[in-house]
């Protein structure tokens, strides 16, 4: 039973609101290192942390979906009754869920206890723009003539998004920039030449609070295979993080700008709802990474969501998906790639820069069925891979709009490197995970991928289009520098 809440203003007294929100009293507040990380429990209840020195129950949470454009999410939270508290609970006992934002308690839930089992799941729905505030959850109507020795209330944090956290520039060591392929375009604008292009930074970071920064080059990250991760609000003062050289000199009158003429982001998620998901555990943490990742995006994205077995089917949004049948399953990653494809090309809107997300366990023997001219699996890869190249192309060709493609190897049979050789061959990018720590790591690169992707602009007085003209990339201390792909020639 999904329950949306709104926020009530009840105080936080000792004392019960007329409408039922329920204040808890300080007695009931969890005690010293009883808080749990939840995010990292498994959802298995055999898995859970001992009971010894904790609460009345011990918590776990996940997303199990959101709506279509994330502004609500549906959350489980599966419980365990404490042992040293089950022989207080009658049948009278409820677990009682409530949202506690500053001081002030209102109740969202509350759900007999089964006394048998002594746990249960519990299920409503959120609005994600209270993940500052936390739950309370705990037992009511215990049994009085019994001593219940611990705190009868848990508090947990409300499960986060996945995060676009500008960056901490004074830990960076070292900047490599990198032109997004395809993506420069130049034309004559009244009597300036307008170049647009987009721009993803990586960096090194250094991980010791204090250390004194020395800058590598980026030739220099590359030899030492260095760790790069995004660099994320530069946008914030583009001015002075990006700056163009024409033929080494800076036009202090005409800088360079970022350009917000894009409409959002258009992100097609193409996900496996093959029986060997389920079977490999990773179906509920698919489904929770996912969810956080349109939680995050959802402010200025639209989505398209598509499940694939043995064949492929578009969902209004994540609360629509099911699994295939164990005896009949199959996976059709390409073909439900090639959907999402076509989409992009007949309906997306053109300025549109667009994002595609696979998630796959396994390897992909039935997207043939769909292309009878084809003569083998191999062929239909490298098919579905030139077509990613040729939509790409020609978005930016044509609407001067950026298509990404992301690869997420879920951890199961083994698939023949099939998804790194497709990533390979179309531009994309590909990620192995082993379990649902590296799924939620590997949606939080892409999710930061986005925020570390600038689509700039620089109106320059120079007409020609064969001008020498460059582009410096500073974060924090440290700087890269590209040449832009004019007709310039040494």
């Amino acid at each position: 039973m999904r329950v949306l809440f709104t926020l009530f203003l009840c105080s936080f007294v000792l004392a019960a609101c007329e409408q039922g929100s329920k204040a808890y009293p300080k007695t009931a507040q969890i005690v010293e290192g009883g808080t749990l990380d939840t995010s990292i429990l498994d959802d298995d209840v055999d898995s859970y942390v001992p009971f010894e020195g904790s609460n009345a129950l011990l918590l776990s949470e996940t997303f199990t979906g959101t709506s279509a454009n994330g502004h609500e999410a549906d959350l489980r939270v599966r419980y365990k009754v404490n042992p040293s508290v089950q022989s207080a609970v009658t049948q009278s006992t409820q677990v009682v869920v409530s949202i506690n934002k500053d001081g002030r308690a209102t109740e969202l839930l509350r759900q007999s206890i089964d006394t048998d089992a002594m746990e249960g799941d519990l299920e409503f729905s959120i609005e994600p723009t209270t993940s500052a505030a936390s739950l309370v959850v705990g037992l009511d109507r215990l049994d009085s003539s019994r001593d219940v020795s611990v705190p009868t209330y848990s508090t947990i944090a409300l499960p986060k998004a996945i995060d676009i956290k500008d960056s901490d520039l004074s830990r960076i060591v070292g900047v490599d920039a990198q032109l997004v392929p395809g993506s420069y375009t130049t034309e004559l604008v009244g009597d300036r030449r307008e170049h647009r292009f987009a721009v993803r930074v990586l960096a090194q970071y250094n991980n010791q609070p204090g250390a004194s920064i020395e800058c590598l080059d980026s030739a220099s990250l590359a030899q030492e295979n260095a760790d790069l991760k995004p660099v994320i609000g530069l946008d914030a003062d583009a001015e002075d993080n990006f700056i163009a050289l024409e033929y080494g000199t800076r036009d202090s009158e005409s800088p360079v700008s970022v350009s917000f003429s894009k409409e959002g982001l258009g992100v097609y998620l193409v996900m496996d709802a093959s029986s060997s998901v389920i079977e490999n555990g990773m179906a509920h943490p698919m489904l929770d990474a996912v969810s956080r990742m349109v939680i995050s995006l959802g402010r200025f994205s639209d989505f398209s969501f598509r499940i694939f077995g043995t064949d492929v089917f578009e969902l209004g949004s994540l609360r629509d998906i099911s699994f295939d049948d164990p005896a009949g399953s199959g996976t059709a990653l390409y073909y439900a790639m090639d959907t999402a494809l076509e989409d992009i090309e007949s309906y997306a809107p053109p300025q549109q820069n667009k994002l595609i997300v696979a998630l796959s366990d396994g390897q992909d023997l039935a997207s043939r069925n769909f292309y009878p001219e084809i003569g083998s699996h191999a062929q239909v890869r490298d098919y579905i891979a030139q077509r990613i190249n040729t939509v790409r192309e020609g978005q930016n060709s044509i609407y001067d709009s950026q298509l990404s493609a992301y690869f997420i190897e879920l951890p199961g049979q083994n698939n023949n490197n099939e998804l790194r050789t497709v990533a390979d061959n179309s531009g994309g990018y590909h990620f192995q995970v082993s379990d649902k720590q590296g799924l939620r790591e590997s949606l939080q690169t892409v999710t930061d991928y986005v925020g570390g992707s600038y689509d700039l602009v620089y109106s320059s007085q120079q007409t020609p289009d064969d001008t020498l003209l460059e582009l410096q990339i500073h974060a924090g201390k440290c700087s890269d520098t590209i040449q832009l792909p004019t007709r310039y020639n040494d």
